[in-house]
């Protein structure tokens, strides 16, 4: 009897170990896709803006004065959205190419 109980535990805990495993490969496949999502809408507003204007492919209204603090932070979340080596889009490097200038 009590080899039978061990070996229904044992089961159980093997279900639940099954589940939470699969869970949690869920939640990385959906953060996975949000950060493409992420990636490529950021490649397309930098790719997609049509000015030169450095504090607007930085994500900066036309009209604004920000810090260099300011700046410096736009510059590092945007180049870390666009970057090559962390995103696959065909654009990624112009984009990057794009976003570094603007902060030079």
């Amino acid at each position: 009897r009590q080899a039978a109980a061990r070996q229904a535990v044992a089961e159980a805990a093997a279900r639940q170990e099954a589940v939470r495993r699969g869970e949690l490969e869920r939640q990385h496949q959906l953060h996975q896709q949000q950060v493409a999502d992420e990636q490529a809408g950021a490649v397309a507003r930098v790719m997609g803006s049509v000015s030169t204007d450095a504090r607007q492919i930085l994500g900066f209204s036309r009209g604004s004065t920000p810090t260099t603090g300011e700046c410096t932070k736009a510059f590092r979340q945007l180049s870390k959205l666009v970057h090559p080596d962390k995103n696959t889009a065909p654009e990624a490097e112009e984009a990057f190419k794009r976003v570094h200038a603007a902060y030079v």
